[in-house]
């Protein structure tokens, strides 16, 4: 049940990402949370909203 909450918070702060200055904070926070839960699923929703924030930034 916790890692259902992260990954509504990983969403939530992807949402919230409006410039690649927050981009860049979401990002390393992101790798934070991937290495610290050890979660499959966890790391799939990271990836998937990095990709596309990645994507949109033009990173």
């Amino acid at each position: 049940m916790p890692n259902l909450l992260v990954i509504y918070e990983i969403a939530a702060r992807a949402a919230a990402v409006r410039s690649k200055r927050s981009f860049r904070e979401f990002e390393r926070w992101v790798k934070e949370i991937i290495e610290r839960y050890h979660d499959a699923a966890v790391e799939r929703v990271a990836r998937v909203h990095l990709f596309r924030l990645r994507q949109l930034y033009s990173v």
